[in-house]
């Protein structure tokens, strides 16, 4: 009851505060008719003390949609005399407004405002770090967790869009790994864009897009930023990490080090039922111990002129897990239990290195031309040693479990971008990638044959963007063609062997009917392609009667979505359908040859999704609030799993930020899920509730305190029948606890300068 009467209020708050909008447009010139180059508009509610301030560009300010009311406009440019004036808005407003010339020298001068830091235009969800407490957060796993919609796994290393599934993962808009994201510093983050309906420029390979922009470096100068985020969860937890950003002129520099010594904590449970031979398979798992991480990177760029540039970037993560496992099995057959108690001594290698090299050349006025090179390594390698200590006295190694992946992947891209006129734009471009996989496995009772995977991927598209009036579009275009191949090593006997073309066709239009309000329809076509963790022949023993196994046949998920928009103002309404063929869902089997029941990743027939998903931000004197409601029906069929029926879900989410000054402010978010049905699967319900709360005490020292899951109600729950094998799953979450980050800046900068992309547009599949 507590969670659904904090879902209640929350959606009251954000009704009874929903208001009648409109928006002010000025063009601002000087005495002579001229465009003022640059100013600032500065806009006050009369019953408002915090006001907000908007950029005036070549003379042109646009406000965004405004609660209807009185106001007071400042209007200010270098040279100029401000310009002062109260006024009604109580419709859209176009003013022109003629600054008189002022001599007299400006003064330094403070400014304090309140500014947005969530955003969602055009299906572009955007948080911009500098303005959001989710900046202060220990590391970048914890600030996607906080999005809208998005739900990052209890280990963090996967994560979910509502709808939409896994997103691929950009750096600077190129694709990166989940390890890579993980070792970018939060503090280097400008923003983070979730793009639900991507164009042709972005590989099929994904049906929403995840963007981190990084800060840029200066002309000259220097900045050095000294973080550290200590945590109480189940275990302490210490996060630390320095950035330096120098600049030589057309030089600039950025480093980054991080070390993090973490006590990991991880736990899950699951009860597997065969009713076929009256068997059950029931336990408890939970891995806990020292988990240390030193990510990093390095990057140089060096400006030709001032359009060209080159650069490279390289980031790394060294990460040594060695954790015990405590397992308590109960396996009932035959109408008798038996108890086991297993302890494991693991320890684990993930380490990752990417590094690539970028040119950009603006070949006309019109014409830009980026091209690039990327090179990828990551290895994974796991041993671990299973005791049998249900009888203390009488300790015995029961299972030895090794499993290793290694992979290399290089990448290569060209992009051209052509822009005919204010109307017209287009762009173009060409991407391969090669990969090259190796795995192995091998337990005390059974040695899997090594496996060795290729895959090459040979990609173009092209994209024409239009603006005819009152209607926009973006039209697009991607062909790929992809080879896989797999081979057992020793035998050198090929397994797997594919050879695929696809068209992916992306279409969006948009027709605005007028200045508050827009209707657009979006359909795209894309594919989900199996990590290559995934898609080997790795076994991973959990108990004497379960292994968790991969399958080297998995085929890759088509979708076809089609998404409704309207948008008032702010707020908006989003209706979606989608298809899904040959989805990944983690299901159970016997197997025989072993006689054990085994888990993992299997394709299924078809995943129908119905979503209606409303929007609705608000910001009220010092509170600024981003609700997202989301409701729909998910429905999985597959000949091999049990039906378990469909039933619609609710999902809620809101975030909250008091900003009483500008250097103190306190944020609560809150997020909640229903328990609903899937077809296949069951799901239960599961919520979060944070507080947070951030002092910046001068120009070098910050804190930031914030406790997680302050109710202790996130863990996840899933069920589902298939093979004649009932399973019920809890993955329990170390979120629950409180932190405390401490920040130290020094130096000083200039003009951001930094430019880099990735060029790997399928990274996240190195896993």
């Amino acid at each position: 009851m507590k969670l659904l009467f904090t879902t209640f209020f929350f959606l009251g708050v954000a009704f009874a505060f929903g208001q009648q909008t409109a928006t002010l447009s000025c063009t601002v010139t000087s005495e002579d008719g001229a465009l003022i180059p640059y100013g600032t508009l500065q806009i006050t509610k009369a019953e408002t003390t915090a006001p907000l301030y908007y950029d005036i560009v070549d003379g042109l300010v646009t406000t965004e949609a405004l609660p209807i009311g009185v106001y007071t406009i400042e209007i200010t440019s270098m040279g100029y005399k401000t310009f002062a004036e109260t006024f009604n808005l109580a419709q859209d407003s176009t003013q022109t407004i003629t600054l008189t010339t002022d001599v007299t020298q400006l003064e330094g001068v403070t400014v304090t405002s309140l500014q947005e830091s969530m955003t969602y235009t055009n299906g572009v969800l955007t948080v911009k770090m500098e303005h959001s407490v989710l900046a202060n957060l220990p590391n970048t796993s914890d600030v996607i967790a906080k999005l809208p919609g998005v739900i990052v796994s209890a280990d963090k290393e996967s994560i979910n869009v509502l709808g939409k599934g896994s997103p691929i993962l950009y750096l600077d808009h190129q694709r990166i790994t989940i390890e890579q994201l993980n070792a970018i510093p939060v503090s280097a983050i400008e923003k983070i864009e979730l793009l639900k309906s991507p164009s042709a420029k972005y590989e099929a390979d994904g049906n929403a897009v995840l963007v981190i922009t990084l800060k840029k470096d200066r002309d000259s100068g220097y900045q050095v930023q000294l973080k550290n985020s200590a945590a109480l969860q189940h275990n302490f937890n210490n996060y630390f990490n320095s950035n330096a950003y120098i600049g030589f002129g057309k030089l600039s520099m950025q480093l980054s080090l991080g070390y993090n010594q973490l006590d990991h904590w991880e736990s899950n449970t699951s009860k597997l039922t065969y009713d076929q031979e009256g068997f059950v398979n029931e336990y408890i798992a939970l891995s806990e111990g020292p988990r240390m991480q030193v990510p990093g990177s390095v990057g140089i760029s060096y400006n030709l002129n001032e359009t060209d540039y080159i650069s490279t970037q390289t980031n790394f993560t060294i990460h040594r897990d060695n954790m015990p496992i405590s397992t308590q099995t109960t396996i009932t057959a035959n109408g008798a239990e038996t108890y086991y108690d297993n302890y494991t001594k693991s320890k684990g290698v993930r380490d990752y290195i990417t590094t690539n090299l970028n040119y950009y050349k603006q070949l006309t006025d019109k014409t830009n031309l980026f091209t690039g090179v990327q090179y990828t390594y990551k290895t994974r390698d796991y041993n671990n040693f299973i005791y049998d200590v249900t009888h203390p006295n009488a300790i015995l190694l029961t299972a030895e479990n090794h499993q290793k992946t290694d992979a290399e992947v290089f990448s290569a891209k060209a992009d051209i971008e052509v822009v005919f006129n204010e109307k017209f734009q287009w762009e173009s471009g060409l991407n391969l990638y090669t990969a090259d996989t190796f795995s192995e496995s091998r337990t005390l009772t059974l040695e899997q044959p090594d496996y060795g995977y290729d895959e090459s991927t040979y990609a173009g598209y092209t994209t024409l963007k239009g603006n005819l009036k009152k209607l926009s579009f973006t039209a697009g275009l991607r062909l790929e063609n992809n080879v896989r191949n797999g081979r057992y090593t020793d035998t050198n006997e090929t397994v797997v062997a594919v050879n695929q073309t696809n068209l992916f066709p992306r279409v969006n239009a948009n027709f605005e009917i007028d200045s508050m309000n827009n209707v657009s329809v979006n359909y795209a076509r894309s594919i989900m392609r199996p990590s290559f963790s995934q898609a080997n022949n790795i076994r991973v023993y959990i108990n004497e009667y379960l292994d968790y196994v991969n399958n080297i046949n998995l085929k890759p998920a088509l979708r076809n979505e089609l998404v409704l928009e309207y948008k008032h103002g702010r707020a908006g309404l989003y209706v979606v359908y989608y298809r899904n063929t040959n989805g990944l869902y983690y299901l159970s089997n016997y197997d025989a040859d072993t006689d054990k029941l085994v888990t993992g990743a299997t394709n299924v027939a078809k995943e129908d999704g119905y979503h209606v998903i409303v929007m609705v931000p608000f910001t009220h004197k010092i509170w600024e609030s981003t609700n997202y409601l989301y409701g729909g029906l998910v429905d999985v069929t597959d000949a091999n799993a049990q039906d378990m029926g469909t039933s619609p879900f609710f999902y809620f989410y809101s975030n909250n930020e008091l900003k009483f000054t500008n250097n103190f402010s306190v944020g609560l978010s809150y997020y909640y899920m229903m328990k609903h049905n899937e077809g296949v699967r069951t799901s239960n319900g599961f919520s979060e509730l944070s507080i947070t709360a951030n002092k910046k005490f001068n120009e070098h020292w910050s804190c930031f305190l914030y406790a997680n899951d302050v109710l202790n109600t996130l863990e996840y729950t899933q069920g589902y029948t298939t093979n004649g094998i009932g399973s019920n799953t809890t993955y329990f979450t170390d979120n629950h606890g409180v932190g405390l980050s401490v920040t130290y800046t020094f130096g000083e900068l200039a003009k951001k300068n930094f430019k880099n992309q990735n060029v790997d547009e399928d990274l996240d599949r190195v896993k």
